[in-house]
């Protein structure tokens, strides 16, 4: 949704989920491509609607 939404691109780096006391907990690592005022904006929308959101700039 956010790709489309913003026009970014992005790859899937890695997914998993992990089960801590029977309750799941999903992490997913993606890399965002464009524009700097599209990204700024999906960064946005992703920070409001996740639990948790990490950015790191420039991770190779």
């Amino acid at each position: 949704y956010a790709a489309n939404t913003f026009q970014i691109g992005f790859n899937i780096l890695l997914g998993k989920v992990e089960y801590i006391n029977d309750l799941p907990l999903g992490i997913l690592y993606v890399q965002l491509i464009g524009e700097t005022e599209p990204l700024k904006l999906a960064i946005e929308f992703l920070a409001a609607n996740t639990a948790d959101l990490e950015v790191i700039n420039h991770g190779l």
